[in-house]
């Protein structure tokens, strides 16, 4: 059991590697723990009566089929926007994991859903009859001077004390450790009171931040499972992808500054990013291939060579030359005696002027060039 135990947490370990520096300075490290773990001969889980939390979440009612919902939400702080213009829907039985990188604004958008942080602008919407259970990762809601068996308490207090004690065994709270402040327990024992607090109110919404975090496999395990027979909605957000594989049913990711929506669990969202970047590298592709077909049309066009300024004014005298000899015929008696010849004559003068000018126009915008 030990030796599965600690191959369990160096599995779990070396996934938690994986997924901070598989995009990072650390890329090559994480592909090569993920060959690793690929090889690595899995220990099958030995039989053990060892007890386990057992955990059970029972809505008190059913909430209405419009749950949450927001209209054009924006919110950011100190001239920093987390998200613009969100539109997000939830309804009755959605289970959904809503991820993005740190910072990008999970733990807050949760919180604008209870109405604990307030929108730049745009509004959230609640449906009706809804009872919000919120697992909050920091344990804020934890008095750390209270004991176990009093901070339970507080949720129902018309228990009797020797119930709360049986209910807190199941959550591996036994004898006088229910009395010991809960400052004095370990983060995962900390997150057992916050799953116990939260399954006695029963609710049939849960809001559920990194739930996975400290606590120890069976817990794990068994979370994973109560959560899977919930019969409720979940709004979780992790870091954890077997996690969401196992609870979500719909990812929600934050990227750039808004909400997309991806119809299946975690590994769905994978392979449509996976499509989406290849998709990416084919039209860059695409474009690179058709920028250099242009250039080769490109080349291959003949060059118009532009005339010289000494060939522009050669012909200009030319033709200045012609005209002055029309002039001259049309001023002899000869010629103005003959309407024929003249007629000719002028028609010839005016095509030699109609070309004299763009002669000109010709040499006045090579000598700028």
């Amino acid at each position: 059991l030990k030796e599965y135990q600690a191959q369990k947490e160096y599995i779990l370990r070396t996934e938690e590697f994986i997924r901070r520096n598989i995009a990072g300075q650390k890329t090559k490290q994480a592909q090569s723990r993920r060959k690793a773990l690929e090889k690595l001969e899995r220990l099958e889980k030995p039989k053990t009566k060892a007890k386990k939390v057992k955990i059970s979440f029972t809505p008190t009612q059913r909430s209405s089929r419009a749950l949450v919902w927001t209209e054009d939400l924006t919110k950011g702080f100190k001239g920093h926007t987390l998200f613009e213009n969100v539109n997000f829907f939830l309804e009755r039985y959605d289970r959904v994991g809503l991820i993005g990188p740190n910072g990008s604004g999970k733990t807050t958008f949760l919180k604008m859903l209870m109405g604990k942080e307030k929108p730049a602008s745009g509004e959230v919407k609640i449906g009706a009859n809804l009872d919000i259970g919120y697992y909050d990762q920091e344990h804020q809601g934890l008095d750390l001077e209270s004991s176990v068996l009093d901070e339970v308490w507080k949720i129902k207090p018309q228990m009797l004390a020797s119930d709360l004690r049986s209910f807190l065994a199941k959550f591996l709270f036994f004898g006088e450790d229910v009395f010991r402040k809960i400052r004095s327990f370990s983060g995962g024992e900390q997150s057992r009171v916050v799953l116990a607090k939260l399954i006695l109110c029963k609710p049939n919404f849960l809001i559920l931040d990194e739930p996975t975090n400290h606590l120890d496999i069976a817990s794990r395990e068994v979370l994973e499972n109560s959560l899977y027979e919930f019969g409720g909605t979940i709004l979780v957000v992790s870091h954890d992808r077997y996690f969401l594989n196992k609870v979500a049913n719909k990812i929600y990711a934050i990227e750039n500054k808004t909400l997309k929506e991806y119809l299946g669990n975690y590994s769905y969202y994978e392979e449509k990013k996976k499509e989406e970047k290849e998709a990416v590298q084919k039209s860059l592709e695409l474009a690179k291939q058709e920028k250099k077909a242009q250039a080769k049309i490109k080349k291959a066009k003949p060059k118009i060579r532009k005339r010289s300024l000494y060939q522009i004014e050669k012909e200009i005298s030319e033709i200045e030359q012609k005209i002055e000899e029309i002039d001259y015929l049309i001023s002899t008696e000869e010629v103005y005696t003959d309407w024929q010849q003249l007629l000719e004559l002028n028609e010839e003068r005016k095509m030699l002027s109609r070309r004299l000018d763009e002669l000109l126009a010709e040499w006045e915008k090579s000598a700028e060039a």
